[in-house]
């Protein structure tokens, strides 16, 4: 057995050990091997490379000196091995950047769109935000109703985002938004734009001109007693200006009270 060893004191602790066993030849050629001192080494996993055989210690000190100078991330590394049997051996690491920054976006400004509107008509709204860190944002909206929007995007940060959404039911709705990077961080949700929306026609207009008279009372007089029935008013609330959930003579009476009492009656109030 041969055995050739070295050990660099401080600043620079260093121990190299080359043996070869029962095999004199191998031994013989050792120092053609860069084994004569220490071997070839390598520094910060390959950054750097000392190929061995040199008899000078300020060879490798100079490169762990260097190494050492370098930034050292900081890192944590978990690595953990499982024998399976055999020659099967399984490896598990994580690598945690601790030195890795994030903030949540700002909060979006407040929606900017329509604030009045009536049913079942599509209308679009827009906001945007910035991001510290200067990350692609997606927003979601929620449009007051319980309903809320996919998270939409990728937008880049300060890009306008726009949305579109329309109600079914008659209403006041507070719509808002928020937004989160690409790392799962969100912001609050902005402050809200308040939307009425109202029926998409006008109540006691029944035959659908855009103004109530007395073309509406005859109109409604041919739905209810024509011989055959005329057509229905469309949609049918339209036709219900006392809202109690039929259309009758106490509509048309109703109507007829509006357009021509004396005073007026009461405006029309449709379901």
């Amino acid at each position: 057995m041969a055995l050739k060893a070295i050990y660099f004191m401080d600043p620079y602790p260093f121990f190299y050990a080359a043996m070869v066993t029962q095999y004199p030849k191998a031994d013989a050629r050792l120092d053609e091997h860069n084994m004569a001192y220490v071997p070839t080494c390598y520094y910060d996993d390959g950054y750097e490379v000392g190929v061995g055989g040199s008899t000078n210690q300020s060879f490798y000190s100079s490169r762990i000196i260097s190494a050492g100078a370098r930034d050292v991330h900081e890192l944590d590394l978990d690595v953990s091995l499982n024998w399976l049997g055999g020659a099967s051996v399984e490896i598990i690491f994580s690598v945690t950047n601790n030195e890795f920054i994030n903030d949540p976006p700002e909060t979006p400004t407040v929606p900017d769109g329509i604030q009045e509107g009536v049913t079942d008509t599509e209308y679009l709204f827009s906001t945007s935000a910035t991001d510290p860190n200067a990350h692609n944002l997606y927003y979601k909206w929620s449009w007051g109703n319980g309903s809320e929007s996919e998270w939409l995007g990728p937008h880049a940060s300060g890009e306008l985002c726009e949305a579109a959404y329309q109600w079914a039911e008659v209403g006041t709705y507070e719509v808002t938004v928020k937004a989160k990077d690409e790392m799962d961080l969100e912001s609050d949700w902005s402050s809200p734009l308040t939307v009425q929306i109202e029926p998409a026609y006008m109540c006691g207009d029944a035959n659908d001109d855009e103004s109530i008279n007395l073309l509406d009372i005859l109109y409604l007089i041919d739905y209810i007693y024509g011989d055959p029935i005329g057509p229905a008013p469309d949609p049918l609330d339209a036709g219900d200006p006392n809202a109690d959930g039929n259309i009758n003579l106490l509509d048309i009476l109703y109507l007829i009270d509006n357009v021509y009492g004396e005073p007026a009656g009461p405006d029309p109030v449709c379901p």
